[in-house]
């Protein structure tokens, strides 16, 4: 008896002889499976994420969303024999429901490949959260409005490295964007034993991807 043997390792129909059993059973499974590949090809290329474009950060850009943290036009108090300019509560934080404590961290933070797809966002429900730069790269911010997340409400802001955020509490934001090199942030935020972290993840075209060519890094 002659036997035969199939390949899988370049080609199906090189391999295989060209009889009437390939006829009639090979050739109808090679085409189906490029009929699929073809097919998985279109849908990823039709599953395309929402392109944003950051605006500056500002005060009254992002008021809906929180505090920008700046050395800006707030109110000051010259202490220390006049020496030192204090630039006097910046932030509404709100840390202590439920038993919360303020907490000083720092988040460190490496840039994301290009391109740069967004696939989640999270809120704190019980607290706010605060975020100052401690190097010279510029970041992003890409918050939404509180309540049941909209992916089409998501917006992102440019953060020069002298300007800090302080998400309010519930507010959608993704994590730390670093941009230009690895970034250390002075975090200001709630400390407790329970859960103040919610995360949806954002799929098809809900998915947000940034656009990078006019920013300045």
């Amino acid at each position: 008896m002659r036997h035969i043997m199939l390949s899988y390792s370049d080609s199906l129909s090189a391999s295989f002889p060209k009889t009437h059993l390939f006829r009639l059973f090979v050739a109808p499974l090679i085409g189906t499976l490029a009929l699929s590949a073809k097919l998985d090809q279109l849908e990823c290329e039709n599953d395309v994420a929402r392109l944003i474009e950051p605006i500056p950060l500002t005060y009254a850009g992002f008021k809906p969303f929180g505090n920008v943290i700046e050395a800006g036009t707030v109110k000051t108090r010259s202490i220390n024999e006049g020496n030192t300019t204090r630039y006097h509560d910046l932030a509404e934080l709100d840390l202590s429901a439920e038993g919360g404590k303020p907490g000083l961290n720092i988040f460190r933070s490496n840039p994301l490949p290009q391109p740069m797809i967004l696939k989640t966002m999270e809120r704190h429900p019980l607290s706010s959260q605060a975020f100052y730069p401690l190097g010279s790269y510029p970041y992003l911010v890409v918050v939404a409005p509180p309540g049941e997340l909209d992916p089409s409400a998501i917006v992102a802001f440019l953060a020069r490295a002298n300007q800090g955020v302080n998400y309010h509490k519930g507010v959608w934001h993704h994590y730390s964007l670093a941009l230009g090199g690895i970034s250390d942030f002075l975090v200001v935020d709630r400390i407790s034993d329970d859960e103040n972290c919610d995360e949806v993840g954002l799929i098809d075209e809900d998915r947000i991807e940034i656009e990078m060519s006019n920013m300045p890094l």
